[in-house]
């Protein structure tokens, strides 16, 4: 008998215990806003490179030939970038010697970057070594061509100096004519700090500040494997790597995707996780059109989002191709 009546006192004691705990608030969701439409100008001869920003819309555009080499500008950062837009290349002469002119009999090997920007795929790879030594070597720089694909020149460079917060260039031209040194200061605020070799060489404001956009709209190099091996330029998305995550999703409707399917998808913030065959070209209706069915997954690591979005067009009301035009929105 004492046994049972201790039991029904502890018993009351923890119903009369849980009645006092204070009960879970519930999170109220955030207003996901309805699917937004963008279109984004980068110009019928892709004479344009356009960032744009997912959470407002904003973008910014410039020329595309404003730039050639791209220098890394994070903390540890010695990537070297060549604007592949204007479908630029470069090749190792393996000399030390600045002052040599005449590359006729060397055995050149030009290379373009892969748009993954992983370091080893890159055409400067190697100006210095895995262990922070440099290389010295001598590197000759083709500038591609312009809107008109004309032939912008050649070049030649040497990385003689860098300390963590700069890099230092010398350049010029193959006879050694219009030579000079540079010193390069990251911008920390943007992925790369941009240089041209135009007026002589300077350093050109080109990245907005790395929290302000989201998806860089331009021509790149791709390689494709088949039929035969080539390089083309491509039209596509490069996504900043700083922030941005993507998945694709091909398997369900755009209208289907929600929150709770993000963690069965696999994201990558490889640049070019989007890419370009998002869309193909139709030789019987002559014109772009875009790929049904392919949805892509946005995990921005910035402001905590989620975002859906998928391509509609590549034409604006004209008709005029270059004119990319997609809809998003937060998941």
């Amino acid at each position: 008998m004492i046994k049972n009546t201790a039991t029904i006192i502890l018993l009351s004691s923890l119903m009369m215990m849980t009645s006092c705990l204070k009960k879970e608030t519930p999170i109220a969701p955030y207003d996901r806003g309805d699917v937004e439409q963008a279109s984004v100008a980068i110009g019928g001869n892709y004479e344009k490179q356009t960032f744009f920003s997912l959470s407002n819309g904003a973008s910014s555009s410039y020329i595309k030939t404003s730039w050639d080499l791209a220098f890394e500008s994070t903390e540890n950062g010695t990537r070297i970038i060549l604007n592949t837009a204007k479908r630029m290349y470069a090749a190792n002469t393996g000399s030390n010697n600045f002052n040599l002119s005449d590359t006729n009999g060397m055995e050149l090997t030009f290379k373009w970057d892969n748009a993954n920007l992983q370091a080893d795929s890159l055409a400067l790879y190697g100006w210095i070594t895995t262990s922070g030594e440099l290389a010295n070597q001598l590197w000759v720089v083709d500038r591609g061509t312009d809107e008109s694909l004309n032939n912008i020149g050649i070049k030649k460079i040497q990385l003689v100096a860098y300390d963590g917060d700069s890099f230092t260039m010398k350049y010029g031209n193959l006879d050694n004519t219009d030579t000079s040194t540079i010193q390069i200061y990251k911008n920390n605020s943007s992925n790369f700090t941009y240089f041209s070799f135009d007026n002589g060489g300077e350093v050109v404001s080109i990245e907005p500040d790395k929290e302000n956009w989201d998806f860089l709209f331009t021509q790149y190099v791709h390689t494709f494997y088949t039929p035969s091996f080539e390089d083309y330029l491509v039209v596509g998305v490069l996504i900043n790597h700083d922030h941005i995550e993507v998945a694709k999703v091909f398997d369900q409707s755009f209208e289907d995707i929600g929150i709770n399917d993000v963690v069965n998808y696999t994201f990558s913030n490889s640049p070019n996780t989007i890419g370009y065959d998002w869309k193909f070209y139709d030789f019987g209706a002559g014109g772009y059109v875009i790929v049904p069915g392919r949805n892509y997954v946005i995990k921005n690591n910035q402001d905590g989002f989620y975002y859906k979005l998928r391509f509609i067009d590549f034409y604006d009301e004209q008709g005029e191709k270059g004119n990319p035009v997609f809809e998003y929105q937060k998941i």
